[in-house]
This record gives structure tokens, C-alpha cells and sequence, in this order.
């Protein structure tokens, strides 16, 4: 049985080290918020209906299926009481936390609990000696030392906790998650059919891996298989009602499919989830503007960009919605911060100079044209437009 004092300690230890960033202007949570989360952490694996264990890349994305922002490449559920009971007097290891952090986050591995409608994760980087809880709106730093590696290596291979083989060594069958590795490689290469098969491989070993259903997804939509791809990602949601990445993205497909109060719904759902996911409140964002509603969507893009300051796409989409209802200072604003956050963005440097050119600003406009061609790729789908704009606007400067 867990104690609450452990719980406790692990809560206030977070709250030494907690980033000092609040959620929609709260002050920074006491200690003894703190400590009333560890808590409820505590009682959440103890009844939890749902347990997963992942192996993760270091680097943080957006695509595919991730948890905290890092790509999973392995899932296994924990079923086994042993294991369970193994995983979870580790994870509470009074001696485990600390108060110092490092100055590194490479994580490996990820916990993911879930009882009913509430989840939890931990993203564990072992090489920097931090945890990063995640519960709710709430994301907390925390230092861990000891045996949870060891622990959490041992319980993916298979075994009941206790130091183990890693699967694929000594000769083993490859693991769906090597196979769900290679995949998300060759997705982000753009070799899609390829990526494909290797979630096809996946799944047939481990058809209860929703990582796999959720990356094959993303490879269906990327060859154009909208149905395909809700398919998939209605799997993935079946074995992982709580995952907010899964709804985000079953949201993007649904809008591209035209069915917008789906989208909205996953949307709505996934930022329920987790209130302070920066792309979900993006998404709708934009989801809202092409639905007509200007206001909501600058609501919901003002709030992604206090999430997540660089987020260049959320100036653009804030930007068009402002240029739309006739700000066009704000959006000239707007278009000059998301360059500021990528000077690559060839639709900033397009949108800003027509803005600059409807409030009479025709050099500005002429200098904004030519560096969204310069930056943007030969492929670039406004390329020819742009190009014809640039001319228009070229011969009017002509003719004062």
C-alpha cells in the first residue's frame, strides 16, 4: 500500500523546482497544492483501470503518436498485479526524489496511468536523473535517482520487474515497437508506403498497441486515405480513451473530411484533457476561423501563443483572422512576430507584404513578396499566385 507521506514527499519535492509559470493567471501552486496531487497520483495507480508503460525518442515533436511531447516507439500495457505492485513501490521509492535539477531532459521512457476519466504521465529521463509529471494542466520537474530504471527496462521485456533482456537481443523476434521506430523514421523521410508496412508490422505483432494504430494513421492520411486513417485512430482511442494527441489529430482528419462539429468535438475533448496544450488550442483556432468565427478563434490562437510563444503558425492563423476583420496593424503585427520566429515561413512574408500593400505600403509589400519566394521551397503551393501578385503590384508602383 502506497503512503501518503510518500505521496507527499514526492509532491513537495515538485514544488521546489516547479516552473514558476502559472495557468490563466493563477499564482504558482502552494506546497500543499502540491502535496494534495502527489496524493491523488498516489490513489490514481492505486485504483488505476489502466496502466502503460512506453519507450520514447529524446527529441520533442508534434507528430505521431508522442506523450509529453516525445514520440513513443514501444507501448505495453501492465496487466500483471506483480508487476503492477513492482512498477509502483519503485515509482514511490521515498529515497527516489530529490530537489536539485539537472540542466538536461533526455527521456527514454514514459508512464502513462489512467482510472476512468482521469490520467496521469511521468516522462522519465534516466540520464539526467528528472521526471516530468504531467496531470492535467499541471507539469512539474522533478529529480529521480535509483532503481526505477532498472525496473521499467525490466517490465517492457517482458518480465515481472526485476532486471531483464531487452527484446530483439540475443537472437529475439523484433518488438512492434522497433518496428513502430523504424516506421515514424521513414514517415518523417516521407517514405509513406514503406513507414505503412512497418505499422502494418506492428500491429500484427501487438494489435493492442495504440501507438502503432495512431502512427499507421498518419501515414494514411499523408497517401490521402481519410477513412482510413479515422479507422486507425478510432482503434488507438479505444485502447487510449485519455490520449489528447490521438483526439487532436482525429480532429485535423475530421475537418479535412468536412465534418467540422466532429473536429470541434475532438478538439473540445482534447483540450479537456489537458487545458494547456498549445496545438490543440491552435487547431481550433484555426478550425474556428474557417468556420467563420473570427472572435473565437483569436480567443483561442491569443491562448495558444501564451501556451507556447514561439509558435509561428499561431501568429499566421492569428494574423489572417485580424486581417479579416480589418485590423490589418494587428496583423501586420502578427505576421512580423511569426517571422521573428521563423524567418523561413514563406505565407508570413506573402500575407504580411499584401497586408502592407492594402494600407498603401507598396515597397514594404514589393520587399515582402520577394523574400516569400526567396524562402520558400520550388513546391511551395502559393508560389504562382504569390508570383502573380508580386507583378500586379510591381506594374501599380509603375504607374505613380
Amino acid at each position: 500500500m502506497l503512503r501518503a507521506s510518500v505521496a507527499i514527499s514526492l509532491a513537495l519535492a515538485a514544488g521546489l523546482v516547479q516552473p514558476a509559470v502559472a495557468q490563466d493567471g493563477e499564482p504558482t501552486p502552494s506546497p500543499e497544492t502540491l502535496a494534495a496531487l502527489g496524493e491523488n497520483l498516489a490513489r490514481l495507480i492505486e485504483r488505476a483501470d489502466r496502466i502503460a508503460l512506453y519507450r520514447t525518442l529524446p527529441e520533442q515533436t508534434q507528430q505521431g503518436a508522442n506523450i509529453g511531447g516525445y514520440s513513443i516507439v514501444e507501448e505495453k500495457r501492465l496487466e500483471d498485479p506483480a508487476a503492477r505492485r513492482r512498477m509502483k513501490e519503485t515509482l514511490f521509492d521515498g529515497g527516489v526524489y530529490g530537489t536539485e535539477m539537472a540542466k538536461c531532459f533526455i527521456p527514454h521512457h514514459a508512464i502513462r496511468v489512467r482510472s476512468g476519466e482521469e490520467a496521469a504521465s511521468l516522462v522519465v529521463s534516466f540520464e539526467c536523473s528528472q521526471l516530468l509529471w504531467i496531470e492535467g494542466q499541471k507539469t512539474v520537474i522533478i529529480r529521480s535517482e535509483g532503481r526505477l530504471l532498472d525496473t521499467l527496462e525490466a517490465l517492457l521485456s517482458g518480465g515481472d520487474g526485476h532486471p531483464g533482456e531487452p527484446p530483439g537481443e540475443n537472437g529475439g523476434e523484433e518488438s512492434a515497437g522497433a518496428h513502430v521506430a523504424r516506421a515514424n523514421d521513414l514517415l518523417a523521410k516521407g517514405d509513406v508506403d514503406a513507414a505503412q508496412a512497418e505499422f502494418d508490422r506492428a500491429i500484427a505483432l501487438d494489435p493492442a498497441f495504440a501507438a502503432a494504430y495512431s502512427g499507421r494513421a498518419m501515414a494514411r492520411q499523408a497517401r490521402g486515405d481519410l477513412r482510413g486513417a479515422i479507422e486507425d485512430l478510432e482503434r488507438a482511442l479505444a485502447l487510449d480513451p485519455a490520449n489528447g494527441e490521438t483526439r487532436k489529430r482525429r480532429g485535423g482528419v475530421r475537418a479535412a473530411l468536412g465534418d467540422m462539429d466532429g473536429a470541434r468535438a475532438d478538439l473540445d475533448e482534447a483540450l479537456r484533457i489537458n487545458p494547456a496544450d498549445a496545438g490543440a488550442c491552435a487547431a481550433r483556432g484555426s478550425l474556428l476561423q474557417s468556420m467563420g468565427d473570427l472572435e473565437g478563434a483569436i480567443r483561442d490562437l491569443t491562448r495558444a501563443i501564451e501556451l507556447d510563444p514561439r509558435m509561428a503558425e499561431a501568429y499566421v492563423r492569428r494574423a489572417n483572422a485580424r486581417q479579416k476583420l480589418g485590423d490589418l496593424a494587428g496583423a501586420v503585427e502578427d505576421y512580423a512576430r511569426a517571422i521573428e520566429c521563423d524567418p523561413a515561413l514563406p505565407d508570413a512574408w506573402s500575407n504580411r507584404g499584401a497586408a502592407r500593400y492594402a494600407m498603401g505600403d507598396v515597397d514594404a509589400a514589393i520587399s515582402d513578396l520577394e523574400r516569400a519566394l526567396a524562402v520558400a521551397p520550388a513546391n511551395w503551393p502559393a508560389r504562382k499566385s504569390v508570383e502573380e501578385a508580386l507583378a500586379r503590384v510591381r506594374a501599380a508602383r509603375e504607374k505613380k
